[in-house]
């Protein structure tokens, strides 16, 4: 796998880094002073992400192996591969059964990515380009009612879940996960995420709504709690019912926040 990543004059060669900036960007969007800069998606058939930025980022990542598949192939491979690691973790997954799955040979696997732990950190950044791209392409900047905000991420978030349903069971098996092989990349993935969507939080919400002596911060952190909770229980076999009924359950204890948490004036 040949790589080429520039940040000015900044190489980042690590995978979960690159994501990393991805987010860092994707967050700082609605900065007046960030102006013009372009994140390709991974894959050709993955949406492009437009950003803007004075800092010139340009982003290559070429696999050129199997970037020569059609990208109908390419989709199913990764796919297959997004199954195996979300049902079985890094350790258990086969090489074999991703590329029976797929239609191909074992061989072909290591002719297209190299070796296991390079395909596992490619389908890392596969999952934060789409996710970030969702955000990208759905956040409504208007919105700045502390819980509608939350609300609104929430429902970006299960749109991407039911949309990719291999790919949050493949992020939730690696943020759960305590595999030696790749505990670096889970450490790196926490940090990034609970930055990601903070900043989407808080970035523009009204704060003056509250009521004395309510921290928004600590709301918050009990609802990651809550979520997580639920998030430890999703499985690649989850079905969009079971899913549905978390939110309703999570909507209704925003509401109730809401309304013991806000000034009357705000209700």
């Amino acid at each position: 796998m040949t790589e080429s990543v520039y940040r000015d004059t900044i190489q980042l060669t690590d995978s979960v880094d690159r994501v990393c900036v991805f987010a860092e960007l994707a967050a700082m969007r609605h900065v007046e002073s960030l102006k013009g800069a372009c994140i390709p998606a991974v894959l050709p058939c993955r949406p492009a992400i437009n950003l803007t930025s004075t800092i010139c980022l340009e982003v290559m990542i070429i696999l050129e192996k199997f970037h020569a598949l059609p990208v109908e192939k390419q989709n199913v491979i990764v796919d297959a591969a997004l199954s195996a690691f979300g049902r079985n973790g890094y350790k258990k997954a086969s090489m074999n059964d991703i590329a029976t799955t797929a239609g191909i040979s074992k061989a072909m696997m290591f002719y297209y990515f190299g070796s296991k732990k390079e395909l596992y950190e490619y389908l890392v950044e596969v999952c934060g380009t789409t996710i970030i791209a969702g955000f990208e392409n759905n956040l409504d900047p208007n919105v700045t009612d502390y819980f509608d905000r939350i609300k609104m991420i929430t429902k970006i978030k299960i749109t991407i879940i039911k949309e990719h349903h291999d790919l949050f069971a493949f992020l939730s098996n690696l943020y759960y996960g305590t595999e030696v092989e790749t505990i670096d990349i889970t450490t790196k993935l926490k940090t990034m995420s609970s930055a990601f969507t903070g900043n989407f939080v808080f970035g523009d919400a009204d704060m003056a709504k509250f009521k004395e002596g309510i921290d928004p911060k600590i709301i918050y952190k009990f609802l990651i709690w809550a979520s997580e909770g639920f998030a430890r229980n999703v499985t690649a076999d989850t079905y969009a019912g079971e899913i549905d009924a978390f939110v309703d359950e999570f909507y209704k204890c925003l509401d109730f926040m809401k309304q013991n948490f806000y000034k009357e004036e705000y209700l």
